[in-house]
C-alpha cells in the first residue's frame, strides 16, 4: 500500500512521465516531475548536473508515482527499482520478504540491481548482516528460497556484511546505490564468491537430506494388496 500525498500546493504543477519524458495518463506509474516558483532553479555552479535534472522547466525528482484525480501517490525512488527477468520490483519489497527469514535483521538487509563488467543484463544482489560461514550460508539459502517462492526469481549475488557495513544518510536512510557502486567496482568479489560456494554446499546438503526423507517415506508406506479374482462363497 502507498500513501496518498495529496494535491499540489497553489502555483506548483506535477506531472507523471515515462522514461522518455512523455506524459502518462491518470493512474499510470511513472517518473514524477514538478515545476513552480518555489522549485529549485538548479545546482550551484554545476550546469551539467542542472541540465540532467531538468526537462525544460520541469524538475526530475527521481521519484516514481502516479496521479489520481489530481492527487499524488509516491511509490518509490527510480534508482531503487529493480528490473530482473522482465519484472519490475522494488528493492524494499524484496528486503521485506528477506527479513521474514529467521536470523535476518530487517534493518540490516539490502537489495539492489547491478551489472557485471561487459554485461547488459541486470543482476539481483542481496546483502545481509550475517557471518561468512556455514551459519550465514543457511540464512542466505533460506532467503533465496523465500524470494524464489514470492517473486519467481533468485538473487544472483549474496554478500554478507557486518551490521555497520550498511551505508546510510544522516537521517538513517539506506543508501543502496553505494552498495551497488562498491559491488560494480569488485569490492565484494571475494565475499560473494565464498558465500556462493557455502550456499551451494548448503543447498546440496538439503537436497540429499530431502531425498533421503522421501525414500524413507516410500519404504515406510503400507502396501495394499487387492485380490482381483473371484471371492469364495
Amino acid at each position: 500500500r502507498f500513501a496518498v500525498e495529496g494535491a499540489p500546493v497553489a502555483g506548483v504543477s506535477v506531472r507523471i512521465v515515462d522514461a522518455a519524458d512523455r506524459p502518462l495518463p491518470d493512474g499510470c506509474v511513472g517518473h514524477i516531475q514538478v515545476r513552480g516558483p518555489n522549485v529549485t532553479s538548479g545546482y550551484w555552479r554545476d550546469e551539467s548536473a542542472t541540465r540532467e535534472v531538468f526537462c525544460g522547466d520541469w524538475l526530475r525528482t527521481g521519484d516514481l508515482g502516479f496521479l489520481r484525480n489530481g492527487r499524488l501517490c509516491v511509490t518509490g525512488r527510480a534508482k531503487d527499482l529493480i528490473f530482473v527477468n522482465g519484472q519490475n520490483l522494488y528493492a524494499h519489497d524484496i528486503e521485506a520478504v528477506a527479513a521474514k527469514v529467521e536470523g535476518v535483521d530487517a534493518s540490516r538487509v539490502a537489495a539492489c540491481a547491478w551489472r557485471a563488467p561487459g554485461e547488459d543484463r541486470e543482476r539481483l544482489a542481496l546483502f545481509a548482516a550475517c557471518a561468512a560461514d556455514e551459519a550465514g550460508a543457511a540464512i542466505f539459502a533460506d532467503i533465496k528460497r523465500r524470494i524464489r517462492r514470492t517473486f519467481g526469481i533468485e538473487p544472483d549475488t549474496l554478500v554478507p556484511l557486518r551490521p555497520a557495513g550498511f551505508p546510510r544518510t544522516t537521517s538513517g536512510k539506506l543508501q543502496r546505490y553505494l552498495l551497488r557502486q562498491r559491488l560494480e567496482r569488485g569490492e565484494f568479489d571475494a565475499e560473494s564468491a565464498r558465500m556462493a560456494e557455502l550456499v551451494a554446499a548448503e543447498e546440496a546438503r538439503r537436497a540429499v537430506k530431502g531425498d533421503a526423507i522421501h525414500r524413507h517415506r516410500v519404504r515406510s508406506a503400507p502396501v495394499v494388496v487387492r485380490a482381483d479374482g473371484p471371492r469364495p462363497r
